[in-house]
């Protein structure tokens, strides 16, 4: 609370309101998820500038590639389980459902780890009948790559149970700040202590053992924040209920998961590793953009749930429109910064080499701008029980990126496949916009509700 204060003493006009209070919660857990964002933003884009200037622009492909393959992977594996478990833990919380509880982290962990060994073993027999095909899968990478589906399942599940319970921040500390942390600590232990000569291999190996001790941390964070009734009860089970509202997130998961790793993976295959190695770089540069979007968004969707849910629908409308404007400060300037830039300083940081992936970043940045701006649009319609919706914008949008990365690629390599992704984000953005309005008549937006109020007020007049 210390630094929270600091803020607060330097910005008087800042309110936090009071202790305890809605406002003050949202406001301390969306600014510590976003030091956090700051911290783990930090901590990849350190690891992306060590790691493609030690391995070089195909290495570094090679580990970029297997690397996203695993990303797919993990989200099919979550069985669209983590955006349920922040529902659904913070209402069984608030009703003191504790056997339902109990019985869902049961199910959830259960799941998880049987889907995510099958689909690994299924991936790795895949990649080796694939290997002399694609020149930027390794198997000497990849399937060591493979056990970072379960632990980074596990670690994402069991952090959404912990939002669920409104521990905002230890519930994406691991995920954020330890796993990253610890792979920093591994990295420079080999490169600056040992004649080992870094490799993409070793990379990836470093990146298993950090997230297998990240998983155990998490895990002991879970325990102890587990209500004392939820440790005692006999567990419950929805089973059926549960993977029937999952299944629309797993859906729009796994087509957003899709829309950010398409290009990696398709570069990988109809293209080289350099093109992998390029566009990397360029996302790694562009995900700075729309980080106060994560962040607000990990602090905000149990409020939203549960404003929703006692029908406080212009409350919900204030609380969606200052997050949104708080994200755009942050995002806006960001992205100007590296558009502008991109020439200079994507050779500056990462090398001569990878020169060719500033115009690719310039496209990305556009593309996260967009996303900035729309405000956290997709998580509304999930914790509103509009999954369905979520899927169905997304899908659309990974299609659209997918038959785009087809087009381009050959064409334009990462420069294609920047655009086809930036074009994707911008239609599933706008699609769940329409959406929400129709159906809730919200907006997620920075320029908030006043011209529905407008109309409302002008409709009555008449």
């Amino acid at each position: 609370m210390g630094l929270i204060n600091k803020v607060k003493n330097f910005f008087p006009q800042l309110n936090l309101g009071r202790k305890g209070s809605l406002r003050s919660h949202l406001i301390r857990g969306a600014f510590g998820s976003l030091i956090l964002k700051i911290a783990a933003t930090g901590m990849t884009m350190s690891v992306a500038v060590v790691l493609a200037r030690l391995l070089g622009a195909k290495s570094f492909g090679i580990y970029a590639f297997s690397l996203s393959v695993t990303q797919i992977l993990t989200v099919p594996a979550m069985l669209g389980l983590q955006a349920l478990m922040v529902r659904e833990v913070s209402a069984y919380n608030a009703k003191g459902a504790f056997p339902l509880m109990r019985g869902l982290l049961i199910r959830a962990w259960q799941g998880v780890l049987g889907t995510s060994l099958l689909l690994a073993i299924l991936a790795g027999a895949a990649a080796y009948f694939s290997a002399d095909h694609i020149e930027a899968l390794e198997l000497g990478v990849f399937w060591p790559a493979l056990f970072l589906v379960p632990l980074t399942a596990l670690i994402q599940v069991s952090g959404a149970a912990l939002l669920g319970l409104g521990k905002i921040i230890m519930g994406q500390l691991p995920r954020l700040v330890i796993k990253n942390g610890l792979f920093i600590i591994f990295l420079s232990i080999i490169v600056l202590l040992t004649p080992i000569s870094l490799s993409a291999r070793y990379a990836i190996s470093l990146q298993v053992i950090a997230t297998f001790l990240a998983a155990g941390f998490i895990f002991i964070a879970l325990f102890k924040a587990l209500p004392y009734q939820a440790k005692q009860v006999a567990p419950e089970y929805k089973s059926r209920e549960w993977l029937q509202s999952a299944m629309p997130m797993l859906l729009a998961g796994a087509m957003q998961i899709l829309n950010s790793e398409t290009a990696i993976v398709m570069l990988g295959v109809l293209g080289g590793a350099e093109d992998v190695g390029f566009f990397r770089v360029a996302q790694r540069g562009a995900e700075l953009v729309p980080f106060g979007l994560l962040a607000v968004s990990m602090a905000i969707g149990p409020t939203v749930s549960i404003l929703y849910t006692n029908g406080q629908m212009d409350r919900l409308q204030d609380v969606l429109t200052k997050s949104a404007r708080a994200v755009l400060v942050f995002s806006l300037p960001v992205a100007l910064f590296l558009m502008i830039g991109s020439g200079w300083l994507v050779p500056f940081v990462f090398g001569a080499g990878f020169a060719p992936a500033a115009f690719p970043l310039v496209l990305l940045c556009a593309g996260q701008l967009v996303n900035a701006a729309m405000g956290p649009v997709g998580l509304v319609l999930i914790m509103t029980g509009h999954e369905r919706l979520t899927a169905l914008g997304v899908a659309t949008a990974a299609m659209v990126n997918v038959i785009l990365c087809a087009i381009l690629v050959p064409l334009w390599g990462a420069m294609g496949a920047a655009l086809a992704t930036s074009i994707s984000q911008v239609v599933w953005n706008i699609l769940l916009a329409i959406w929400l309005f129709q159906r809730l008549r919200l907006t997620s937006t920075a320029i908030g509700a006043w011209w529905i109020k407008s109309d409302a007020t002008h409709g009555n007049a008449s």
